[in-house]
């Protein structure tokens, strides 16, 4: 929600688990977590690429100001027109008014929006939002349901 600093955030979580670790240490994990999730899925920039071409892309994320710096530097942002973050916003995807805002900003219908989640729950907040929705398990599974879709 933009509330908390990632340093905050990192001592909290130390605290929260009992860790047992430096937040120094913690941090280093973090990047290398972030080596790993912050990759680039070849397979879904050429599929986002060929969709540009007859639609508008936006980024609706549940992120951090830090992660969200850490993707933007990895050009993670890149393939989307438009971008609405959770701490940018200060609401998450569970939230109504996040989406009353995303849908606000779009200028879309929500029957004419598609969202893409690999959240169960996000998906059926989607769905009751009017929008069409698929749940992300593998690349060849959102393949299929867009191309039924479009």
């Amino acid at each position: 929600l933009g509330e908390k600093e990632e340093s905050q955030f990192i001592k909290d979580m130390i605290n929260r688990f009992n860790l047992g670790c430096t937040p120094e240490d913690l941090e280093v994990e973090l990047g290398n977590w972030d080596n790993e999730f912050l990759a680039v899925n070849d397979e879904l920039v050429s599929l986002i690429k060929e969709l540009k071409d007859k639609y508008e892309i936006a980024c609706f994320s549940n992120v951090s100001r830090a992660l969200s710096e850490r993707m933007d530097k990895r050009g993670l942002y890149d393939f989307f027109d438009r971008k609405y973050l959770s701490y940018q916003i200060g609401k998450t995807k569970k939230d109504i008014e996040a989406w009353e805002f995303v849908e606000k900003g779009l200028g879309y219908k929500p029957a004419e929006c598609l969202f893409v989640d690999d959240s169960a729950k996000n998906v059926e907040v989607a769905q009751t939002r009017g929008w069409q929705a698929i749940q992300y398990t593998n690349d060849h599974r959102v393949k299929e349901k867009l191309r039924e879709l479009i």
